[in-house]
């Protein structure tokens, strides 16, 4: 019986930073998408312009939080390991689960009824 894979918990604490930072950018386009709706639009309501504007705080908080996970990465120990499927088991987004640990990851324990959260639009 192979053991499970671990990663080192830093690693795993800096990656999910990463990933808070690219959601941080991702709502950054978001808002400047609605900002340009809300512009060509003949109809500007007050709460929509404060509601695009409450995006700005979000973007914030996101930041803050992946600083702060980041330092934590930066304080423990190079030996703390975590198991990599204990860690992820509660991200069902495949792409996600795999940039959290730095490689592909196979789901070869999971069920047949897994539905890995992944959406395309197009």
């Amino acid at each position: 019986m192979n053991p499970r894979p671990s990663a080192p918990a830093a690693t795993l604490l800096s990656n999910a930073s990463r990933e808070l930072r690219s959601l941080r950018i991702l709502v950054e386009r978001f808002e400047h998408a609605a900002y340009i709706l809300l512009h060509n639009s003949n109809d500007t309501d007050p709460q929509e312009v404060s509601d695009i504007q409450e995006l700005d705080h979000l973007m914030q908080t996101i930041n803050n939080i992946a600083d702060f996970i980041e330092s934590i990465s930066e304080k423990l120990p190079e030996d703390l390991n975590v198991q990599e499927s204990e860690a992820l088991k509660s991200i069902k987004l495949e792409a996600l689960a795999s940039r959290l640990v730095n490689r592909a990851i196979e789901r070869a324990e999971e069920s047949d009824e897994y539905d890995s959260g992944d959406c395309s639009w197009f």
